[in-house]
């Protein structure tokens, strides 16, 4: 549907549009004590300079946030792409230029291991930004699906399930890729094993302080007590500004049948413009909140 990834998918945001209209129809069209009250003191909100300020410093945090994470996320693939080709070029290439009677099977099973470490490092950390381990019993069904996919043994799901991994266990795979690459590189199966160790060990390390630096994006939020005032003073300005349109909405029962129309179709616009506005940007932060997921507005995982 054209509304998905949009604002129009929240509930949140349906929920403040229907709110401030009905409202504005209650304190407009009602004529008790409480509507009366709120229609002498409604007046035009000087609070709109702050609250578009507020808005517009939150906007560029989160922004800034989540392309900081869209780079790091690249950085990481990249790396991984030229780890796998780097792996698939120098194992099991003699880098004498002699021929051997080694047997190819080990140079092989090498490349394939380092090849599944890498894209089992990237399904945990892309795990672990939806947060699927946050919430206790949720730890086992994640890991459960991985070994039918082929990313990961029995035995290295028993290793990971342990409660004190459950933030880190992308870290255990880079680790695990390192040792690895060492043990290769022990037994003469990496080409120019002086130069391509640390090369190779540099390009794991690279990937792995990419994938540390996205999740420390991702629990880094920010400051309850601004995103708190925040919202207060959405809220405030909101309610002083629609009940001023309530009160000229109620100052024109008097007019004639198109005049009065025009009002009321003008007033619940203006009001669902202003929602639309000052609650949409709050809403959307929500979306940036996490870059990672299957919603239309996430990075494709």
């Amino acid at each position: 549907p054209w509304w998905r990834g949009t604002i129009l998918e929240s509930p949140t945001f349906i929920f403040q549009m229907v709110f401030w209209c009905g409202w504005l129809a209650w304190v407009g069209f009602t004529d008790n004590n409480t509507s009366q009250m709120l229609r002498k003191v409604a007046e035009p909100s000087n609070l709109q300079n702050l609250v578009t300020f507020l808005l517009g410093m939150a906007m560029t945090l989160v922004i800034n946030r989540w392309w900081t994470a869209r780079e790091k996320y690249n950085a990481m693939l990249s790396g991984s792409e030229e780890l796998s080709l780097m792996a698939a070029s120098l194992i099991g290439t003699p880098g004498t230029g002699k021929t051997t009677q080694i047997d190819p099977s080990p140079e092989a099973h090498l490349r394939q291991e380092m090849v599944r470490y890498c894209n089992l490092g990237q399904r945990l950390l892309l795990l672990e930004a939806q947060r699927a381990f946050k919430k206790a019993g949720d730890d086992d069904a994640p890991l459960a699906n991985l070994p039918a996919d082929g990313l990961i043994t029995h035995p290295e799901v028993r290793v990971l399930r342990n409660p004190e991994l459950s933030s880190n266990r992308h870290t255990v795979v880079f680790y695990w890729l390192t040792t690895l690459l060492r043990q290769g590189s022990r037994y003469g199966r990496l080409s120019f094993a002086d130069l391509m160790l640390t090369r190779l060990s540099s390009n794991i390390g690279k990937i792995h302080r990419s994938a540390d630096d996205v999740l420390t994006l991702l629990n880094t939020q920010l400051p309850f007590a601004y995103v708190q005032v925040l919202s207060w003073c959405v809220v405030v300005f909101l309610f002083m500004n629609t009940c001023y349109t309530a009160n000229k909405l109620f100052s024109g029962k008097d007019y004639s049948g198109a005049e009065r129309t025009s009002l009321f179709f003008w007033s619940f616009f203006e009001v669902s413009l202003r929602v639309s506005v000052f609650m949409g940007i709050p809403v959307m932060f929500g979306f940036f909140d996490n870059p990672f997921g299957h919603d239309a507005a996430n990075f494709p995982t």
